[in-house]
């Protein structure tokens, strides 16, 4: 039987609290084949992207900002200062996200809303 919306994100919050991120990945997959769109409210991707910047896991955390794209809504405010959060707090910490692929592209994106 299939999961309900709300029970697959219950199933990836305590997942995220395990810190098991390649399940919540996993998860995350299979919940968009099954429901064929993301159920989850944006501040799930948000809170999950800051415990990785938190946690210095900087492209993990640009993996999370990818999920958040691919749900189609338009970025919102608090997105982009936790993307400029996450860009800064990895340049300080010695990691050049900025010619990542993702982050160009996740850059652009950002550049090309009306946040």
């Amino acid at each position: 039987q299939a999961l309900s919306g709300p029970a697959y994100m219950s199933l990836l919050v305590a997942i995220g609290r395990a810190r098991h991120w390649k399940q919540v990945k996993a998860v995350f997959q299979y919940m968009l084949e099954r429901l064929g769109d993301s159920p989850l409210p944006s501040s799930f991707f948000m809170h999950l992207a800051y415990r990785r910047v938190q946690e210095q896991q900087y492209l993990p955390a640009l993996e999370v900002f990818e999920w958040y794209r691919a749900k189609g809504d338009p970025p919102s405010a608090a997105s982009m200062e936790l993307f400029i959060r996450l860009s800064t707090h990895a340049m300080i910490d010695g990691l050049d996200i900025h010619e990542n692929e993702s982050h160009i592209s996740l850059s652009d994106w950002y550049r090309s809303s009306d946040v």
